[in-house]
């Protein structure tokens, strides 16, 4: 009986997550997943961010900010806006994460995805999970148990 719990609460935390996400992104938002400490204790490598969007001049000193990164291997990434300063009237943002001392290469505004305005923990492994092959995998043979379940049901009960 326990095991069939553990099976419902793990079922339950995937569809909040998810729909977490999809309410998100439906409304505006997006989702990121953490994918590293460099935010910790504040943000924790597999965490779900959702971001929104805002005018460059409406980000603050202090907020916590995803953006897309010129380096390959993390495509965004998720950092404190430590200063911000203008160039020729151009807005230039500098980045740190809470856990290195070292701050990024400056960036522009167009680089900016949003400021993160919610944090799910764990929600990243949660969505990594769902949306891999093994998911896909165990959602069939799950749809297929209740199918063949259903289907021996139904011919017990005409059997009556």
């Amino acid at each position: 009986m326990r095991r069939y719990s553990l099976l419902a609460v793990a079922v339950a935390l995937g569809v909040l997550v998810r729909g977490v996400a999809y309410a998100a992104e439906r409304t505006g938002f997006q989702t990121y997943s953490v994918l590293s400490e460099s935010m910790a204790p504040s943000y924790r490598s597999g965490d779900l961010v959702v971001t929104q969007r805002r005018s460059p001049v409406d980000y603050r000193v202090g907020e916590a900010l995803v953006y897309r990164s010129a380096v390959q291997s993390a495509p965004y990434i998720l950092h404190r806006l430590v200063n911000r300063e203008y160039q020729n009237g151009t807005p230039i943002f500098s980045m740190r994460g809470d856990a290195v001392t070292q701050g990024d290469p400056l960036i522009t505004a167009g680089a900016i995805v949003g400021a993160a305005r919610l944090r799910v923990p764990y929600g990243g492994f949660v969505l990594q999970v769902l949306a891999s092959r093994l998911a896909l995998i165990l959602r069939v043979l799950s749809l297929s148990g209740c199918i063949i379940y259903l289907f021996f049901i139904m011919r017990h009960e005409a059997r009556r």
